[in-house]
């Protein structure tokens, strides 16, 4: 198999919201397994369908326990950490989206998964073994091995390894920084509430994890700093629209925009400037712009998109219309009729007239005779 050429290692940044649903409650899906369900694991495919003709051989809780056990025999990180590992990881991997999407995707963009399945493996070995560089890489080998023939497709293709001490720190911070916007994104536009983390706490999080990359990003066009710049654009898009819940304070939303650098949004009492008036106009202000906000260029490209479409199907319409009626046998008869229909028309017309000339040249001898009567009588 071919394999796709690697995306930079911040590509899973721009999907993150997929990827971080996909590493929810693996505790939970790892039950799961064990039921009988349309998604249940098999052996010997990508992804969960099973191919016509294959034995429905079905990974459960146990299988799982018994495969992951087998990696302990030749790695370090001991005995319940490796096993917990293991078990999370297997069930990530059925979440990715080469995996779980098969059904709708074509071409399932493997690499982008396993630039991801590089970090999670990375931070949970190593938040919990840090003197262990070689842990990372040997574990995915093993695993590999005690689960050979478990979607192959996507383990196949993924190169992972201990990264650079830097760019995993680095990376840490970004992942932080997006889970915890995400979780201020919650509180403004749903009705879900989090008892562990206020919204307060949640943008000091923000705050503090996009000043420390920031500092590292003055005139750089770094991979980071791209990936940083992505996550500007999106949080002005976001707060770019004024339906928002109250649960988060808009002095402490002031904030953390004027930290990013999206300005404009919030005037100094807190309230909703004319931002989006002026995004609306396509005029600037404070340096922002219309094509800052993908928020709304989406919605007129959408509509015009939408314009096109109509006029394009009215116009086919027309089309159609003319060619039946000038070469179908129905066009020819329906043509027929109406020049029926014209000359009926036309016909009673001139009758009409003529009708009514006689009626008045009648009337007039009546009326001739009736004035040469009086005269003479």
């Amino acid at each position: 198999m071919d394999s796709q050429s690697p995306p930079n290692e911040y590509e899973f940044f721009k999907k993150f919201d997929i990827y971080m649903e996909a590493s929810k409650d693996l505790d939970q899906r790892l039950i799961e397994i064990g039921v009988p369900r349309s998604d249940t694991f098999y052996v010997g495919v990508s992804g969960n369908r099973l191919p016509q003709g294959a034995s429905e051989k079905r990974f459960t809780e146990q299988n799982v326990t018994e495969n992951c056990k087998s990696i302990l025999i030749h790695n370090s990180l001991g005995r319940h950490l490796e096993e917990k590992i293991c078990k999370h990881f297997f069930i990530l991997v059925n979440q990715m989206p080469s995996v779980k999407y098969t059904y709708i995707t074509e071409k399932p963009n493997y690499a982008i998964d396993c630039v991801f399945l590089n970090y999670w493996l990375n931070y949970n070995i190593r938040e919990n073994h840090n003197a262990c560089d070689s842990c990372v890489q040997e574990f995915y080998e093993k695993f590999q091995v005690s689960f050979s023939d478990f979607n192959r497709n996507l383990l196949s293709q993924c190169s992972v390894s201990y990264m650079d001490k830097n760019e995993f720190e680095n990376m840490k911070i970004l992942y932080y920084l997006h889970y915890y916007y995400k979780r201020i994104y919650s509180y403004l536009f749903s009705d879900i509430t989090d008892d562990t983390k206020t919204c307060l706490d949640c943008i000091n999080e923000c705050i503090s994890n996009y000043s420390k990359l920031k500092v590292m990003c003055n005139n750089k066009s770094t991979n980071l700093c791209k990936a940083l710049e992505d996550f500007k654009n999106e949080l002005a898009s976001h707060f770019s629209v004024s339906h928002r819940s109250e649960k988060c304070d808009k002095e402490h939303l002031k904030k953390l925009t004027d930290t990013v650098g999206v300005t404009g949004i919030f005037n100094s009492s807190g309230e909703q400037s004319v931002y989006i008036d002026s995004m609306l106009s396509g005029t600037s202000v404070e340096g922002s712009t219309l094509e800052n906000s993908t928020y709304f260029s989406e919605i007129t490209i959408d509509m015009k998109k939408l314009i096109i479409y109509i006029v394009i199907s009215m116009f086919a319409m027309l089309l159609i219309f003319f060619y039946t009626y000038m070469n179908i046998p129905f066009g020819s008869r329906l043509r027929t009729t109406i020049r029926r229909k014209i000359i009926d028309r036309k016909h009673m017309y001139n009758k009409n007239n003529n009708s009514t000339l006689n009626i008045s040249e009648d009337n007039g001898r009546v009326s001739n005779i009736g004035k040469y009567s009086i005269l003479y009588s």
